[in-house]
């Protein structure tokens, strides 16, 4: 069996024994890695790659990804009036990939208000439309831990949300949670451009 098709196997199973199965309540801790892993019968390097499987498909959440797109413009552009990207490029651009089989995406959304609702859980993913966009809510929610993830380019870019963080060189006060995260999907997008998993 294929190491990334065996990930989602167990990443469904998780999912099973979280939600589906209720075996577990709200709040409930799971076992420690190695106990989980020996229970389900993998490696621990697969439990952890169906974890973040899970957590990048939406395949613990039971569904496809609930991807959103942002808007460029103020309010959606109002029809064209404050903008026409919405309108020509961001709308029909959405229409073509829902097309394509396994996509759940819809938008444009209002920016001002878009992150209101992902964080309230109505999507698992949005897609901004520049930089500033997206890092200011990002790094409202989780500054030390979050990562950004470039597209659209011909390698794989993956940061850390907080940047260099010079102002805290030898000051013993960083946590390497970002930088660890980063580095880790870089090296998973790179293998996947290469059809390869990562482990």
């Amino acid at each position: 069996m294929e190491k990334q098709s065996l990930s989602r196997q167990t990443a469904r199973r998780l999912y099973n024994r979280i939600a589906a199965e209720k075996k577990l309540s709200p709040g409930e801790k799971l076992p420690n890695e190695l106990e989980l892993s020996q229970e389900m019968g993998v490696s621990r390097t697969t439990l952890r790659e169906a974890i973040e499987l899970g957590e990048i498909t939406g395949e613990s959440l039971g569904h496809k990804p609930r991807i959103a797109v942002a808007a460029l413009n103020p309010h959606c552009g109002e029809f064209g009036l404050c903008g026409r990207e919405e309108v020509d490029v961001i709308g029909p651009t959405i229409e073509k990939v829902v097309k394509e089989p396994g996509w759940n995406v819809t938008g444009p959304y209002s920016a001002d208000t878009l992150f209101i609702s992902a964080l309230a859980g109505d999507f698992d993913v949005v897609v901004t439309m520049y930089h500033d966009q997206g890092q200011i809510a990002l790094k409202l929610v989780g500054f030390q831990r979050c990562i950004t993830v470039a597209g659209g380019q011909p390698y794989p870019i993956a940061t850390c949300a907080h940047g260099t963080a010079f102002d805290k060189v030898g000051k013993a006060s960083v946590t390497t949670d970002s930088f660890e995260r980063a580095v880790r999907t870089t090296a998973k997008m790179a293998l996947a451009k290469r059809g390869k998993t990562f482990g």
